[in-house]
């Protein structure tokens, strides 16, 4: 649980976040008799200026707490949830028809992720940030072609060509050679996950002031959680599809205001991300020389996980007005699932890194699957192999028979359409 940032007090980068434990540990220990008229049921939770306050200020963890309280709290936090988690509100910044963009998101797959999500999900603003899109390379054209017609302007780095059309197709020949078209050198992604990186920008007239808005379009070379779990630091891994909204690492992220560098911190941009996050609030764990901090306890580092786990923290969104289906060749079969919920990973910490924290994973890609799929080692077996050799002999595209069977082969947690 949290509150999207348009509905809650708004935390800028330096905000600190008010350390409320105290409050959601009493709440759990009250215990009230039938007839007894008591604080806080009558003066707190039925007062509804009071009770938004206090919602507001709970981190996700805590709400859960006070929502195991008492049926009315649960009512209450669960009416608090849907009004402040309203995606389409936290979009009407950047496009005039939310609604619209989440059903591109349907067609094309494409995520939003980074600084975005994490402002989404945790109940903050960050005036400077922009809106961060992850992209297929399969989709690419078809996304920013829609951005244009919002009104966007295309605006090439010093390596891009100044025409959209021609810009795409030079960054497509040189991801064929092993060439990247990123945006800057300082760059927070890691450049073999990425195709190129196209920067839009549009001016708003609001009359007492000109807003500028910023929309980054991040192509995948091949599965956009590939570039998502490359990320610099585990504070950023959080994602929204056109239906969904998970943070990964909700406890550390979101409670315990930590981050957890993942993969080398000499990639280029990664010492001024890093530094970012701590200037905004976040405490960067690090670990060197294979000694595990004691802060390590707020990142599950146990097994295999699996997007919508009972370690992600999954938010659904309300789904009203969205249309359109994804594109697929032709006598594509119907694919029921987003390709999103069979991503799985595990976090490889200490001896079982050369980086001493990263996200390990295969991404595995096969000319009978449409989709690329991010998988943890252990995931693609035998039978699977068995499954994909199959389809190619016959000469299909076989990804949902292959999406049933990674969700078939998981934990039952949480799979979501």
């Amino acid at each position: 649980m949290s509150t999207s940032f348009l509905g809650s007090p708004h935390r800028t980068a330096k905000s600190k976040i008010p350390k409320t434990n105290s409050i959601a540990d009493l709440i759990s220990k009250v215990t009230i008799k039938p007839d007894e008229t008591h604080v806080f049921l009558e003066k707190i939770l039925y007062n509804h200026v009071i009770h938004e306050v206090i919602f507001r200020y709970l981190s996700p963890l805590e709400l859960l707490r006070l929502c195991r309280t008492c049926r009315l709290a649960r009512t209450l936090i669960q009416a608090f949830m849907k009004r402040t988690f309203n995606i389409n509100r936290f979009l009407e910044r950047y496009f005039a028809d939310p609604v619209a963009f989440r059903s591109l998101q349907a067609r094309t797959g494409t995520l939003v992720s980074g600084s975005s999500a994490l402002q989404f999900l945790a109940r903050l603003f960050y005036p400077e940030s922009d809106l961060d899109l992850y992209v297929q390379s399969a989709c690419d054209k078809e996304v920013m072609d829609w951005l244009l017609q919002e009104g966007y302007v295309f605006v090439p780095n010093a390596k891009q060509p100044r025409d959209l059309d021609e810009a795409i197709a030079v960054a497509k020949e040189g991801a064929f050679r092993g060439e990247f078209f990123m945006v800057n050198p300082h760059d927070e992604y890691e450049d073999d996950s990425i195709e190129a990186v196209y920067t839009f920008t549009k001016q708003i007239d609001r009359g007492s002031s000109v807003t500028k808005l910023k929309v980054q379009c991040i192509v995948a070379r091949q599965a956009t959680m590939h570039v998502i779990l490359s990320f610099h630091s585990t504070c950023v891994m959080n994602v929204i599809s056109h239906n969904m909204a998970y943070c990964l690492y909700p406890r550390a992220t979101l409670h315990d205001n930590r981050t957890l560098v993942c993969g080398s911190e000499l990639s280029p941009g990664r010492p001024e991300a890093l530094k970012k996050y701590e200037g905004r609030g976040y405490e960067v764990v690090r670990i060197k020389n294979h000694t595990i901090p004691s802060s390590l306890a707020s990142f599950p580092h146990s097994g295999s996980r699996y997007m919508g786990d009972s370690m992600c923290w999954t938010v659904p969104l309300d789904t009203s007005g969205i249309q359109g289906r994804r594109h697929y060749p032709e006598k594509h079969p119907v694919v029921s699932h987003d390709p999103i919920v069979v991503a799985s990973w595990f976090l490889a910490i200490g001896a079982d890194s050369i980086h001493g924290a990263e996200m390990a994973f295969n991404v595995f890609a096969h000319n009978a699957l449409y989709f690329s799929y991010v998988l943890d080692y252990g995931v693609y077996d035998d039978d699977m192999a068995r499954m994909v050799v199959q389809f190619s002999r016959e000469r299909r595209l076989g990804d949902q028979e292959f999406m049933e069977k990674l969700i078939s082969s998981r934990p039952q947690k949480l799979i979501k359409k």
